[in-house]
Order: C-alpha cells, then structure tokens, then sequence
C-alpha cells in the first residue's frame, strides 16, 4: 500500500509543478504534462500489479451496466455545469482545444489512465491490505481521491465517476466498466458544450 500511497503523492507532484512550469504557454503544453503524468500511472500500475491483475477479466455483458450509468453521470454533470455557471463556478469542459485533441485527452488517456490507477491499483491495494471493515469502503475512499485530483468546480460529477467505478469494480472485478463509464461521461460533456 505504501507504493500506491507515494504513486499518487508522485502524480500530484508531478501535476502541480508540470502546470506551473508550463503556466501560461497553453492548454497543449499543460496536456503534455497532463499525458506524461497519465502514462507514468499506467506503467506503475502494471508494473506493480501487472497487466491481467489491473485490467480484470472482460465481458461484453459489463457494457449493459455501464452505459446507462455513464450517460447518467454525463447528463447529471452537464447539469451541475450548467447550474453551477451563475454562480461562478465552470467546469473545464475542453472547448478552448481542437477537438480532436480534447477527445483523446478526455474521451480516451484520462479514463484508461486514471481508471487504471485508481480502480486497477489504488482499490484493490486498499481491498487487499487493510481490515474487513474497512476494505468495504475502498471504493468511497478510492472515489474520494480520485475526486481530489480534479478541478473543484467538477467535484461533484467527479465522485459520482469515482463512485460508480469503484462499485463496479467491485461487482465485475474488471476496470473495463469503470472505462467506459468514465469515457462516456467525459464524451457527454466535451460534446455538449462544444
């Protein structure tokens, strides 16, 4: 658990300094740093838990579940978004980057990354080295901090990602839902406010 732990420290890390070294020279240089950090997640994801063990086993029935929850979430947040604009707060819904780029950023490396780390690492880790009683929580604690590394202003749809990706984790023992789930929120989003 201690690797996990010092990964995501490592992730933070590596954001925060990555966004204020590249401050100011564009939403392209930030993702660059955004997709370097997503990568050093995978790779210390299977190499510490391996590829099969992260992944899960997969099947096409697990796409029934997580459609609908995906779209839910998705339309739940384009909501929040759009309630949540008189107030001040905005999402960042990738509108100032071609949309192709916003896509593989937010529709493909953000879910298989973070999926992978949090859902593929992160929860087990928690499942499998702490008590019983706590290992029930491992998905509310995982979707906590996966919330945490979001912006404040996508809070909200971010614990609920967070949150039906780890209960289906739990349930089919694979991230290939928790994937979709999150792809499919994202896509909404990007989409809509296009």
């Amino acid at each position: 658990m201690t690797r996990a732990i010092l990964t995501f420290v490592a992730f933070l890390a590596i954001q925060f300094v990555g966004a204020n070294v590249v401050h100011g020279r564009g939403k392209l240089a930030e993702l660059a740093v955004y997709a370097t950090a997503s990568l050093a997640l995978v790779v210390a994801t299977f190499v510490t838990r391996g590829v099969r063990r992260a992944i899960g086993p997969w099947t096409p029935r697990f796409a029934l579940f997580a459609i609908p929850i995906g779209v839910g979430i998705g339309a739940f947040a384009i909501t929040y978004a759009r309630l949540a604009k008189p107030f001040g707060i905005e999402m960042n819904t990738a509108n100032d980057l071609p949309l192709a780029v916003g896509f593989l950023a937010y529709v493909v490396v953000a879910p298989i990354s973070e999926e992978l780390f949090f859902r593929g690492w992160i929860q087990p880790v928690i499942a499998e080295e702490t008590s019983q009683s706590f290992a029930r929580l491992a998905p509310v604690v995982t979707a906590i901090l996966f919330m945490l590394v979001h912006e404040p202003a996508s809070y909200a749809p971010s614990l609920l990602v967070g949150l039906a990706a780890g209960l289906l984790r739990r349930r089919t023992h694979s991230v290939i839902p928790g994937i979709i789930v999150h792809a499919l929120s994202n896509a909404l989003i990007l989409f809509y406010f296009r």
